[in-house]
């Protein structure tokens, strides 16, 4: 989290921030609107806490005593990290991040106890954001009123519950001046209620979007103030046109693709664990006295609530993110390697990974992403990028896909909000076919896309596809002459060492459940499939043996003679 000063005396626009989301949203919008409205100054936050009602039946009481000792059970099989940097950002951080940045922060449980604060803030302006109440009067305390971008939050189950095929929620960005309340018609929009949709995912994908509105209406704001605009018309289109892509996308019929519940049958997760969990424990304590755990990099490609057969639904994704964090120190891509070349991984780590770039991920993801705080690398393909276009692995499954790229601007926009960004090739190319001048143009051709796009250096590859079979000793070679490192996808894990002057990473692709993923980054189903494929090995020396027993025979005269 950022700790510059939030307002300045430079700054000609003062905000004041109102809001009931939860408090790392309600700081990353004090940070946006701190930096892409120019000349803004943020003088205070207001966050209005929800009081949530103690659970005191039994049935609650019996299932938050499972959950803490489920949890105290995982940490003993991990070893007991400790994550300080890992902690959830709730009331408290927010007002020590205000502090830290010189901005005054009150914490409210409702909107009555505030007229006292909101004058010594002395603001032009102040932004509401969230499900809340809060009248007409609100914009008489200000020289310019007040914008509200208010969802009906509350109403989330309704939308879900209902059957027909138009549902959507309703953003509207309200403007507050001189005891009127008017609608902003050509920023209210209506987001659409999809198949796998659950009131989580909708109230993250619902603060995202109200957020982008909350900061472009008071960028007009700013602009109309200060007779002019501080960012070009049509960037500002470019970042909203996701809204009539997100409504307008068709997609497939669910009956041909659902995301699956489990890759594995259950009886032999349960068998892997049974046997495996006494191995898992010693490993993993042995490895935190050697201070050698492995850094596990996971990577999947599209956060969807619609059928699409790489696609995971945003509530999913949440899900898992949040037991990540419980249990493991999740880190960027770069931070990873520096942890690797010191040799010293004190407790587990993972790196979350997406390939491709499907401009869904700038609403699903980017909308997880701004409420858990995670760092995350992008790998994208340049050319697919710039033409807007589809996925020609799409294409080949689906006639009429409709999942389109990120657009150049988005892609800015991830890596400005802390995304790293690799390259993925020019159009998603298969790098195990021959061809050197067609892999130069692929692989060195996409690193120079991204660095002269967004300006800075290329540093990884991934390459499409990622199994053995895609990637040719020639693609390796042009890779390692361009890249620091380049990524595969055929599973395994990193192992720390002084130096580390390997140059491939190994991902694993990322489950649909958290069982599923914990085996998965203990590296139980690997293991699994390490010894089975040492007794086939074992089997087809034992019947080479049986159907040629004279060689044999043959070899073992001869050592002995050399003997």
């Amino acid at each position: 989290m950022s700790s510059e000063k939030f307002l300045n005396s430079t700054d000609k626009l003062r905000l004041v921030i109102v809001s009931n989301a939860q408090p790392r949203l309600v700081w990353r919008l004090a940070e946006r609107l701190r930096n892409e409205v120019s000349g803004a100054g943020i003088c205070g936050i207001v966050y209005v806490r929800n009081e949530a009602k103690a659970r005191t039946s039994p049935a609650g009481i019996a299932r938050a005593m499972l959950r803490q000792l489920g949890q105290a059970f995982m940490n003993l099989i991990h070893a007991c990290p400790t994550m300080p940097n890992q902690m959830a950002f709730k009331e408290e951080q927010l007002a020590q991040q205000g502090s830290a940045a010189g901005c005054q922060v009150l914490s409210v449980s409702n909107l009555s106890s505030i007229r006292d604060f909101i004058n010594n803030c002395a603001a032009d302006l102040c932004v509401v954001l969230g499900d809340l109440d809060v009248g007409d009067r609100l914009g008489q305390s200000f020289r310019l009123g007040a914008i509200v971008a208010a969802a009906p939050q509350r109403h989330f189950e309704n939308f879900l519950n209902r059957e027909d095929e138009d549902r959507a929620i309703p953003i509207r960005i309200l403007r507050i001046s001189n005891g009127s309340v008017q609608q902003d018609a050509a920023l209210s929009t209506k987001i659409p209620v999809e198949l796998y949709d659950t009131t989580t995912s909708l109230l993250l994908k619902a603060n995202v979007v109200a957020m982008d509105l909350a900061i472009e209406a008071t960028r007009i704001a700013s602009a109309t103030l200060n007779n002019a605009d501080d960012r070009p018309l049509a960037d500002c289109a470019d970042l909203l046109s996701y809204l009539s892509y997100w409504r307008g996308r068709r997609h497939p019929s669910p009956e041909l693709y659902s995301p699956p519940s489990y890759t594995r049958p259950l009886w032999r997760l349960c068998l892997a664990q049974a046997l495996l969990l006494p191995y898992v424990f010693a490993r993993n304590w042995y490895r935190r006295l050697r201070r050698r755990f492995p850094i596990t990099i996971l990577v999947h490609h599209l956060v969807s609530d619609v059928p699409h057969r790489l696609g995971m639904p945003t509530d999913v994704l949440c899900r898992e993110i949040e037991f990540l964090k419980q249990h493991y120190r999740i880190v960027s891509l770069s931070e990873a390697v520096r942890l690797l070349r010191s040799g010293t991984v004190s407790e587990p780590t993972v790196v979350l990974t997406f390939d491709d770039g499907y401009q869904e991920n700038f609403i699903t993801l980017r909308a997880v992403l701004e409420a858990t705080g995670v760092p995350i690398t992008m790998f994208i393909c340049t050319e697919i990028v710039s033409a807007q276009s589809h996925f020609p692995h799409d294409d080949q499954h689906c006639r009429h896909s409709d999942f389109v790229s990120l657009s150049w601007n988005q892609v800015a926009h991830l890596q400005a909000i802390g995304a790293e960004i690799g390259s993925h090739t020019r159009s998603h190319f298969d790098c195990g076919l021959p061809g050197s001048g067609v892999l130069e143009e692929e692989i060195m051709g996409s690193q120079n896309d991204l660095e002269s796009r967004l300006n800075t250096p290329a540093r990884f590859f991934a390459f499409p596809y990622g199994k053995r079979d895609n990637i040719s000793p020639q693609a390796i070679e042009i890779a390692v002459s361009s890249y620091d490192y380049f990524l595969s996808s055929y599973s395994g894990d990193n192992l720390p060492e002084f130096g580390f002057k390997q140059r491939e990473l190994m991902r694993k692709g990322l489950p649909h459940n958290c069982w599923e993923l914990e085996l998965t980054l203990q590296s139980v189903l690997d293991l699994r499939v390490t010894i089975k494929e040492a007794l086939q090995r074992k089997r087809k020396n034992l019947h080479s043996l049986e159907v040629n027993p004279t060689r044999h025979s043959d070899q073992q005269g001869s050592l002995l003679q050399q003997q």
